[in-house]
């Protein structure tokens, strides 16, 4: 990571980490959120990406069920949702507002 490393959360063998960094592991769309896979020892972007402004922080992650993240921080229309801000659910379907 370039960057600060504010919250961690486990689902399974996947690892998701939030904080103040740009493109994990060169990703470009892994900036802020990003998720390492333990069986693959990969790293991914979650949801497609969709918090890049490179002021966004994630300092909080909860996993709930099999398929929702719970991303809060310092972000504003997350995945281009503009009900997405500081607090969205992250899910196959991709992001939304609480």
């Amino acid at each position: 990571m370039d960057g600060a490393v504010y919250a961690l959360a486990v689902r399974g063998s996947t690892v998701y980490v939030g904080g103040e960094f740009t493109n994990a592991d060169g990703i470009a769309a892994a900036d802020t959120l990003a998720a390492w896979n333990v069986s693959s020892a990969s790293w991914s972007a979650v949801c497609g990406g969709g918090l890049n402004d490179a002021s966004d922080e994630v300092y909080a992650l909860l996993p709930r069920g099999a398929n929702d993240l719970y991303v809060g921080g310092r972000f504003t229309n997350a995945g281009g949702v503009a009900a997405a801000d500081r607090i969205a659910r992250c899910n196959a379907a991709g992001w939304s507002g609480l």
